[in-house]
């Protein structure tokens, strides 16, 4: 008996275009109401939290583009396109270049330095030297514990003008300064108990600057979110006090594109130095792909950016921000 033999060719799946596109389509959806309730911010703190994310949309809608364009599915793609136009527009001011950006050296730049520490570091040793390579004028530092201002006494020899508060654990923070230190002062929070430390500072030529380090609240729960709006109030009233030339630093805990950053600006006049120079996110340290950019660098108008980036990983959570800044 003859036997016809059983191919062992496998069939193509089918409809893999159809599966495809449904888990696409899912996702598009997903970034589309996200997206929708970052513009919403203002009205509920969760909302918020969606806002910090920008880059992250603008990434999955470029993806998806691709995706239903090589699917061929027009609705989707126009979809997609919107989606991404709306975070890139958040983004643009800090992707398009700087309009004055200058690398030759002037005798009147100004190297800030700021880091959240992480209070449970276990590589001191790497923020020390890099402190070293990097060579500031200024430092600021958060989650600055006890044992941290053992460590940072390594550095007095370079930076003998020290503010140093270890108040309240985790938001212990401190000033380091090559320049001397005309005044120093340990504000309290009345709302969130926690330190900022304003200084002035005797710069050349007798010249005086004003530097104010600051760590808010994390918005992790509805009364946390409260907490730390409070206190970027607090920030802006003590800021419209200044007269002298103005840098404040710190880990904010909010990204540019929440409104409540936005109010500070609009309060304060400060400058986001951070525009022109890239996204530079900071925390998570140990995660690229969620990285958001909480740890600030803010300036008087008066002041111009010359750089602004981020540094490397130093075995804290955070990665710390390098500023150079000119001084008119």
């Amino acid at each position: 008996m003859n036997i016809d033999p059983i191919s062992t060719q496998t069939a193509p799946p089918r409809h893999w275009h159809a599966s495809a596109g449904r888990v696409l389509l899912t996702l598009l959806l997903g970034v589309g109401f996200v997206t929708c309730c970052s513009f919403a911010a203002r009205y509920w703190w969760v909302f918020e939290l969606f806002s910090h994310f920008r880059c992250q949309y603008a990434v999955i809608a470029a993806a998806l583009l691709f995706s239903f364009m090589a699917l061929k599915r027009a609705s989707f793609v126009y979809l997609a396109l919107a989606i991404l136009v709306a975070n890139l527009w958040e983004l643009a001011p800090f992707l398009l270049p700087a309009e004055t950006t200058t690398h030759e050296p002037h005798s009147n730049t100004l190297r800030v330095v700021t880091l959240n520490l992480h209070w449970r570091n276990e590589d001191p040793q790497a923020t020390v030297d890099f402190i070293h390579q990097s060579t500031p004028d200024i430092i600021v530092l958060e989650e600055v514990t006890e044992n941290w201002q053992h460590v940072l006494q390594r550095l007095t020899p370079e930076f003998p003008h020290q503010r140093v508060s270890t108040h309240k654990g985790v938001f212990g923070i401190a000033i380091l300064s090559r320049f001397p230190l005309l005044e120093s002062l340990v504000i309290e929070s009345p709302i969130a108990r926690t330190p900022s430390i304003l200084a002035k500072l005797k710069w050349k030529l007798d010249r005086v600057i004003t530097v104010i380090a600051s760590h808010t609240l994390p918005p992790t729960s509805r009364a946390r979110a409260k907490q730390r709006n409070a206190q970027l109030n607090e920030l802006a009233a003590l800021i419209q006090q200044q007269t002298q030339p103005l840098i404040v630093a710190g880990d904010l805990n909010i990204t540019p594109w929440s409104p409540w950053f936005q109010d500070l600006l609009t309060t304060t006049k400060l400058q986001d130095n951070r525009k022109g120079f890239g996204i530079q996110a900071t925390f998570p340290s140990w995660q690229p792909c969620l990285r958001i950019p909480i740890d600030h660098i803010l300036t008087s108008p008066e002041i111009e950016t010359v750089s602004f980036q981020a540094g490397p990983h130093l075995g804290s959570d955070h990665l710390p921000i390098v500023c150079d800044l000119r001084l008119p």
